[in-house]
This record gives structure tokens, C-alpha cells and sequence, in this order.
């Protein structure tokens, strides 16, 4: 697996308060009454995910991504309904108050006594003791302040945030703490546990292949059973904690950027089991065998996306939940790969059949269930495409055209709207998402004049054409959008285009033959060019493209030096293959 640094230290937090008895809740340590506890909470959530950056910080691509994944899990097994999940892409900090004080007024509305948990969830930059909105942001005293007024009976805050910067200043006096710290020291309160993501000297990492910090993407596949350690149907806090600490440290442990440590400070004193997910109660579930062994992977076999990811010892089985659906289920150990079908079902639990399996090599099968192959920093470093692409040309007339009718020639090539057809096919390399360069070799205009002439009873059929090519280099910027299924691009062309010409006589008259006369030459000239294009990605690595262009190249030239430009502009659409 392929590892990036987030650019800024960062942590994930998980505080839980429980509000004692003014919220009517029974701090008892009796699990089984925890258990069962659960059925009568109603759940509220605010996911927030924001990849805009603030002052001297880079933007995040995997905000969005890590929130859409803690949905999931809550909806499918942590009890929440999507009509109590507020979802929140890059908010400002008046729409997170305005949508804080939406779930406040809905909780209010409980009949008395009523239980309720509410889950805060924040996907996004972070400065020392404060939440980065783009421009804005949201200090953790304010956000202390909102997550107070809030009449929940258990509050649950999860903050993966990126610090960028190391320390700052609080009005000149001394530096402030990092954020993991502050976090902590900000938010905290009686019955109050904080998982950090890394120690306060490390940075965070993330994963390409997981589209997602590393930390979060544990935490959710522990969420959906991996971390259930007794084998009890539930997931605790505690539980969590363990299973992301192995598997992060496992994860990252020989990265270029080095290991990352989750840690757990927590205050949670007579409180007993605070569960998190309860994968007993997902309607399919996938169990892994005792005997299987090494780095496993649970992909959707559709859509290649994955969905877990951990690394199992022999001698105990693992169940994860999952949607129902088709998935495959890739182990890799000592150097050797399997991949494994498996169809999930509702209210069912399906277990790899070995008699399905078959050998891959890791290799191939990485790039199979990399949802990413062609989306990620590293994954398009050095990765060769291949494009073709038709369209229309629009020609222009211009002195050189002009100077053949005034002699007597005409071209039906004028007579569609000045409009021909053009072929292009270019290959090259992508350095990385957003520069790629490569070779291109296209058509340009191509015309055939044609005419007749009398004199003196001699008689005259003058043809004259034309072909021209080119052949450029060609670079591009690039700016991937939605999880670079949408990727808008800016090119410039430069190079070298030929033409060859022909032109041919033959005159006659009554009494004479049809003497014949013809003469070619071929002439080089520089061509230049630039436009805008866009991509769409259809599957894995079949792209839609289109372009719009405008090529300069002055390369015919006639008796009277007048030039034509063999280019203009022209309206492309065509495929890719990007590997």
C-alpha cells in the first residue's frame, strides 16, 4: 500500500460526554444493561467535511470520502437514520451553527426523558485550537460552547483534523499546544475519552488505494466488526481504540514517513460498555475463517471500491458487516495473493468458499481493487496514456484562398460551411495528477482547387491540392474534480507541420494533344497551438475526452509569399486509455 503525509499534523478525537444525572442516564457498569440500552436512544449526527485550506495550507482530497464513510457505518449498524444525519461539503462556520442549533431544536422537540445520543463528526484542516473552514473557522472553545447547549443524553465529537504550521502564537505570549493536545484540554469534560489519530511529534497518513487517512479507515473497518475482540455482536470505544492502534502502527510502520502511534487519554469512570456499532444487527455479514491468514482486502467486485481492509493472524475468525451485495475478498501472504467471490446477502452470513478462490499475482491483483489506480498522486506518477480523438476543423479562406479565386480556381471544400474533418492520436506520460506531457500527430486542412481556362481556342484544366499534418509535443495541467472522475484540462501544443502540395495541368485544343504538366514539393513549417479540454472517466481506465483548440501554422506558402495558416479552430471528442 502506498502511503501519503496529510501535510499537517493531525487527529482524530473521540469525546464522549455523559451528562450524569441531569440527563437521567444510569452510569452503571452492568454491560448487559449497556446492551440493551441502545433501543430506546435516538441517534442524531452533524458529519462535516471540508477540503478547503486556510492560510498557507494545501487543500485535502479525502475530507469528503472519510465523512461519507462514517456514514455509512452509522447508518448500517450504528442505529442512525438518514433523517437525523445532517451532511455537511465545505460549510462555512454560520452554516455549521445554523445546522447545530437544526439538530439542537429536533432533540428538543423529545418527548420528556426520552434518551438521545448526538455524534459530531469533522473531516478537515485544523489550526492549534481551532477548526479551518477555507477562509473561516471555528475555535474548540465554540465548539465547546455549541456541543454543551445541545440537549443530548450522550455526546459523541470525532475531529479528524489536520494542524498545519506546528505552533503558533496567542497574542505574543507563548506558543500554543498542537491541536491533539488542545483538543483534548479544550473539549474535555467529566466521562470524556480522546483518541488521537498520532502522538503529538508525528504526522498523519494516508492511504491512495483507501482514498482516506489511514486512521479513519481502521476505525471504520473496526466499527464493522474487526475490533469486536469478545465476539459479542457490539463494538465499544475501547475496542475501537485497540484494533486502530495495531493496524495503524501495522500500516504505516515501514511508510518513508515513519510509524504513527494512536493514542487514548480517557475519564471515563463508571460509565460501563459506550458501543459504537453494533455489527450483530447489519442484515449481511462476510466471516473471514480461522485459518485464513495475512493483508486481506473486502472490495465491491463493481465498482472496485474498498470497503476493508486488515491484517489477519491464523486461529480466530473475523465477521465485518457490509450492504448486501457482490463483493471479493483478496489475501495476500508470504509473496502470494488469492481472490476470493463472495455474494453477501440480507440476514445472512457468508463465509469464502476455498473452492472459489483463485491465485493472482499481487501485483495485478492490487491494481484490480485499487479504486484509485487512476485518481491518486502517486498512481499517476509515470503512468502512460494512449488517446484518440475526431472532430471538425473550421477552415478559413483568408489572402492565399482569395489569391486562387481571383485566378479562376474554386474548391467544393467551401461549400459546407468551411468545415472538414480532422484526426488526432497522441500518447504520453502523467507525472503526476495534474501535469502530464506526450507526442501527438494529427491532420490538418486539406484542399483541392480545381479550374478551366480559354484562349485563343486553347483550353486549360489547372488542379491544384493540398495535405497537411503535424507533429507536436504537447503539455498539460491538469485539475482533477470529483474524485477525478471530471478532470478539466489546460494544453499547449508546439512542434513542427508538413505540407505537401500538388499542382498539375493539362491544356489541349482542336487540333493538338493534351500535353500534361504536374509539379509537388513539400514544405515545413513550425506549428503552434492551445486549448481547453476535459475528461470524464466511464471505467477504470476508458476515459470520454473533448477538446477545444486553436492551431497556428503558417506552412504553405505561394509565389507571392502570401502564407496560409493550415490550422484555425477545431472541436474535438474521443476516448482515452490511461493505465
Amino acid at each position: 500500500m502506498r502511503h501519503s503525509m496529510k501535510r499537517c499534523h493531525a487527529a482524530i478525537i473521540i469525546s464522549v460526554f455523559l451528562l450524569g444525572s441531569a440527563t437521567g442516564w444510569s452510569q452503571t457498569k452492568n454491560t448487559s444493561v449497556q446492551a440493551q440500552l441502545h433501543e430506546e436512544i435516538h441517534f442524531f449526527a452533524l458529519l462535516v467535511g471540508s477540503n478547503l485550506p486556510g492560510a498557507r495550507q494545501t487543500p485535502l482530497r479525502y475530507a469528503h470520502d472519510d465523512v461519507e464513510k462514517i456514514k455509512n457505518v452509522l447508518v448500517e449498524i450504528g442505529k442512525y437514520s438518514k433523517e437525523h444525519i445532517i451532511q455537511l461539503i465545505d460549510p462555512e462556520a454560520d452554516t455549521l451553527a445554523t445546522s447545530l442549533d437544526k439538530l439542537k431544536n429536533q432533540m428538543a422537540q423529545l418527548p420528556k426523558g426520552a434518551q438521545s445520543r448526538f455524534l459530531f463528526y469533522y473531516s478537515g484542516h485544523a489550526k492549534s485550537s481551532a477548526l479551518t473552514l477555507g477562509s473561516d473557522s471555528l475555535s474548540l472553545k465554540e465548539l465547546r460552547s455549541a456541543l454543551t447547549s445541545i440537549p443530548a443524553s450522550q455526546k459523541i465529537v470525532i475531529l479528524d483534523a489536520c494542524q498545519s504550521g506546528g505552533f503558533s502564537r496567542i497574542k505574543g505570549v507563548q506558543p500554543a499546544a498542537d491541536f491533539s493536545h488542545n483538543s483534548y484540554a479544550l473539549l474535555q469534560t467529566k466521562g470524556t475519552a480522546v483518541l488521537a489519530s498520532s502522538s503529538a511529534e508525528e504526522l498523519s497518513q494516508e492511504s491512495e488505494e483507501l482514498k482516506g487517512s489511514i486512521f479513519t479507515h481502521n476505525l471504520v473497518t473496526g466499527m464493522r466488526g474487526a475490533a469486536d475482540a469478545d465476539e459479542n455482536g457490539r463494538v465499544s470505544i475501547f475496542e475501537a481504540y485497540d484494533y486502530a492502534y495495531d493496524q495503524t502502527l501495522l500500516a504505516t510502520a515501514e511508510t518513508r514517513i515513519g510509524k504513527q502511534h494512536v493514542t487514548l487519554e480517557t475519564d471515563l469512570k463508571g460509565t460501563g460498555e459506550t458501543v459504537l456499532t453494533w455489527p450483530e444487527a447489519s442484515s449481511a455479514r462476510v466471516t473471514l475463517p480461522k485459518g485464513m491468514q495475512g493483508t486481506i482486502t473486502i472490495y465491491d467486485e463493481k465498482t472496485h471500491t474498498i470497503h476493508g481492509e486488515i491484517h489477519k493472524a491464523k486461529g480466530s475468525a473475523v465477521t465485518l458487516a457490509f450492504p448486501p451485495g457482490a463483493y471479493a475478498v483478496l489475501v495476500a501472504h508470504n509473496g502470494k495473493g488469492q481472490t476470493c467471490p463472495v455474494q453477501l446477502t440480507k440476514d445472512h452470513t457468508t463465509t469464502p468458499k476455498e473452492n472459489t478462490c483463485r491465485t493472482v499475482s499481487l501485483k495485478t491483483a492490487t491494481a484490480k481493487h485499487d479504486s484509485t489506480s487512476d485518481n491518486s498522486p502517486r498512481s499517476y506518477r509515470f503512468k502512460p496514456f494512449l488517446e484518440v480523438q475526431a472532430g471538425i476543423q473550421f477552415v478559413s479562406k483568408g489572402a492565399f484562398i482569395h489569391r486562387l479565386e481571383r485566378v479562376g480556381l474554386q474548391s467544393d471544400e467551401f461549400d459546407s460551411n468551411q468545415r472538414i474533418s480532422y484526426l488526432e492520436v497522441s500518447t504520453g506520460l502523467s507525472f503526476n495528477r495534474y501535469i502530464s506531457a506526450g507526442l501527438l500527430y494529427s491532420t490538418l486542412d486539406r484542399m483541392e482547387f480545381f479550374g478551366i481556362t480559354q484562349l485563343n481556342q486553347q483550353t486549360t484544366e489547372i488542379n491544384y491540392t493540398w495535405v497537411a499534418h503535424r507533429f507536436n509535443g504537447q503539455f498539460r495541467l491538469r485539475y482533477p474534480m470529483w474524485h477525478d472522475r471530471v478532470v478539466p484540462h489546460l494544453f499547449v501544443d508546439i512542434g513542427a507541420g508538413v505540407v505537401n502540395d500538388k499542382y498539375s495541368y493539362k491544356s489541349y485544343n482542336y487540333m493538338s494533344g493534351r500535353p500534361r504538366f504536374t509539379s509537388t514539393q513539400r514544405m515545413w513549417g513550425p506549428v503552434l497551438g492551445g486549448g481547453l479540454g476535459v475528461t470524464v472517466r466511464l471505467y477504470r481506465i476508458l476515459h470520454l475526452t473533448s477538446q477545444l483548440k486553436y492551431i497556428y501554422a503558417p506552412i504553405l506558402k505561394n509565389l507571392y509569399d502570401e502564407k496560409r495558416n493550415d490550422g484555425g479552430w477545431i472541436l474535438t471528442a474521443g476516448l482515452q486509455l490511461r493505465y
